[in-house]
Formats: structure tokens, sequence, C-alpha cells
């Protein structure tokens, strides 16, 4: 979420360090939208980065507890949660079987 891009979509900033740090690449990729964690793990790769063993179940934990802190709040965003299920439906398949519908 802190890529800046030109009009054409290319790279051209990356911008607020404030938590920067070293951690696994797989972490930050959880927070995209579930629907894209297929393409921006293949263009991950593509470009050259590593990421570690089983990079997809990391960022299913990751999601996981990230969704069960927020349904623990006062005020609950079920949005996380209703990612999980739309993630129970999303290629590739090998994910399904994480997911308890």
């Amino acid at each position: 979420m802190n890529v800046m891009s030109d009009d054409a979509g290319r790279f051209v900033a990356l911008i607020d360090w404030g938590d920067a740090g070293w951690g696994d690449p797989a972490l930050e990729l959880a927070e995209l939208p579930v629907e894209a964690w297929r393409l921006a793990l293949d263009g991950y790769e593509a470009a050259g980065g590593e990421l570690g063993d089983h990079p997809e179940s990391l960022m299913l934990w990751q999601r996981i507890d990230r969704a069960l802190l927020h349904l623990a709040e006062a005020t609950p965003r079920a949005a996380r949660y209703d990612e999980l299920v739309r993630l129970a439906a999303a290629p590739p398949p090998r994910w399904r079987p994480w997911i308890v519908g």
C-alpha cells in the first residue's frame, strides 16, 4: 500500500518507511486482497524475490490472525472475515482445504 506508481502503472517510489524492517515478504503480501495473492506471489517470484517454504500457509495464518483480532473488537470489522470466505472459493484449489466453510 506504500508504493507510488505513474499513470502507466510503473513503479515510481516506495514511501512511508516508518515501520520498515526485516521480515518475511509473505507477511506483507498477506495484506493484499485475497483475490490478488496468486498474482502477487507469481509476480514476486518472477521478479527474483525469494519466499520461504509454503508462503501461502503463512499468508493464510496472518489473515486468520487479523480476522480474529478484528472480530474480537467492540465494533467488529467483518471485512477480514469476509475475505477469508472469498478465499475458500478463490483459485488455486489447493487453498480450499485450509478453509472450513
